[in-house]
């Protein structure tokens, strides 16, 4: 099982929910109030998931996706 970071939108403003690989994560993260600043938490995450832990999914809003590279989208551990 790998980890996942899910970024929604909720009363105007994004959120992220972490899930770790082995059931730690955190819920309910300010992401930011534009999908811009969504995804560049997005990026943050996800090079932060490839650097120094097992890897993981992204699971965002497509106005959120179309701003983060496709190779950080999924990353493995480096």
């Amino acid at each position: 099982m790998r980890a996942y970071v899910t970024i929604y939108e909720s009363r105007g403003k994004y959120l992220a929910d972490t899930s770790g690989e082995h059931g730690g994560g955190a819920g309910g993260l300010f992401a930011g109030l534009t999908h811009m600043e969504a995804a560049e938490f997005a990026i943050r995450q996800m090079l932060r998931y490839r650097r120094c832990r097992g890897g993981a999914k992204l699971i965002a809003p497509p106005e959120v996706l179309a701003h983060v590279p496709e190779d950080l989208r999924e990353v493995d551990p480096s």
